[in-house]
């Protein structure tokens, strides 16, 4: 491969995964900052589940018309515009002056992230070749914990100094300046890294992929695995602090969390393009399995649990639910043809995202009743459903992908 090449392919990465990294600064800042949030809005426990469960309100409302404003305004305006948006809702939020305004600028928020993901992961499906098709998905996807881990180291000190209002102000700041960045970084339309199909025009109708039953099992499995995200990154923090672990060292679990789930990514795409020779079941099933395990680790986790063992658990919560995503993308997105590839993306988070949004406020319920390791032990046992549908899923190189209409293309 050429320097010039190579700088190319770079240049493409960064443009997909700076999206990705400046958003879930914001995302990863509401779960940092919740205690915070909690305690000067007087958010109930269920409230707390509500505003978490509020960043995917937009992906399920507006995941399928912007899949197709993708198509109609291009990979690169899209996602641009989309950052401006979210920098600028972040900024509401930052103003917020009681539960109900913060909600609606969470959930305005959620609406301009709705298209980030069919923008870049059809870039990377018609941008990248195979051989490199899971590193570069797992490295954009990756953007989403780094985001993440930069909340929790960054954000409680930020928050020190100018509150949590000014820490999100300066979340709004640095969105639009990745959308800067990502304008010059992106040049559209150059790269074609091939599809995984001969791929011919087809209309392009959504909910006509729901008659393939792959794609029904990704988007069950999307739903399960974005509630127990949610849920997880909405409760263990305020969880945490309650069993009288200091905001701090609870942020610096989180920490771990989220760089485990850095790492995570680029191991799972590894082991998918090289170490399993291009098969990509056995790479998500692990990481959903390990997410499993770490979730049942939270529900017999002791009262006075010592800090190596609080360690270990958010290890196993990093590579499973802070590492998953790139393995369902890539899956989702190689079992149908690459003009259908946003469609499907879109299908996906709008049904998928309603686990993000009913988990949380049932887990709190479930909290509030019957304690947080009932709590984490019904959100285990939801994964334990999560890592059969990841078994059984068709194997994309095996698998005879289909079109935005529903209808096998062959070559």
């Amino acid at each position: 491969m050429s320097a010039t090449a190579r700088a190319g392919w770079l240049a493409m990465l960064a443009a997909v995964t700076i999206p990705h990294l400046t958003v879930s600064l914001g995302s990863g800042g509401l779960s940092v900052l919740m205690p915070l949030l909690q305690r000067d809005l007087g958010l109930s426990t269920v409230q707390v589940g509500v505003l978490g469960g509020a960043r995917f309100t937009g992906l399920i409302a507006l995941s399928i018309p912007a899949a197709a404003m993708v198509t109609r305004l291009g990979l690169r305006r899209s996602v641009v515009f989309l950052q401006v948006g979210f920098g600028l809702t972040t900024a509401a939020l930052a103003a917020a002056s009681g539960p109900m305004t913060a909600l609606l600028a969470v959930a305005a928020s959620s609406a301009f992230f709705a298209a980030v993901n069919p923008a870049t992961t059809t870039a990377v499906v018609v941008r990248f070749p195979m051989f490199m098709r899971a590193q570069a998905m797992n490295t954009k996807q990756m953007g989403v914990p780094l985001g993440t881990l930069l909340a929790a180291l960054i954000l409680p000190a930020a928050s020190a100094v100018v509150g949590w209002r000014g820490a999100f102000v300066v979340v709004a700041g640095l969105s639009l300046v990745s959308a800067a960045v990502t304008w010059v970084l992106y040049t559209e339309g150059a790269g074609d890294g091939g599809a995984t199909a001969v791929a011919r025009p087809q209309r392009t109708t959504p909910w006509g992929l729901l008659r393939h039953r792959p794609i029904v099992m990704m988007t069950a499995l999307q739903a399960i695995m974005m509630g127990a995200q949610v849920s997880m990154l909405a409760y263990l923090m305020v969880f945490l602090v309650g069993r009288g672990v200091p905001l701090g060292v609870a942020a610096g679990y989180m920490a771990l969390l989220q760089l485990t789930g850095v790492c995570g990514r680029m191991l799972w795409g590894v082991l998918a393009d090289h170490v399993f020779d291009n098969r990509r079941r056995p790479a998500l099933a692990s990481a959903v399995a390990a997410s499993m395990v770490g979730v049942a680790a939270l529900a017999v986790l002791p009262e006075a649990a010592p800090g190596w063992m609080l360690a270990s658990v958010s290890v196993l919560l990093g590579l499973g639910l802070m590492a998953y995503a790139g393995m369902i993308e890539l899956v989702r997105a190689e079992l149908v043809v690459p003009e259908a590839t946003a469609a499907a993306t879109g299908i996906a988070y709008t049904l998928g995202s309603f686990g993000g949004v009913a988990g949380p406020p049932l887990v709190g319920l479930i909290a509030e009743s019957h304690g947080y390791p009932t709590a984490w032990a019904a959100i285990a046992a939801a994964l334990v459903v999560a890592t059969i549908l990841a078994l059984l899923v068709a194997e994309p190189q095996r698998a005879t992908q289909v079109g935005a209409a529903g209808v096998e293309a062959g070559p």
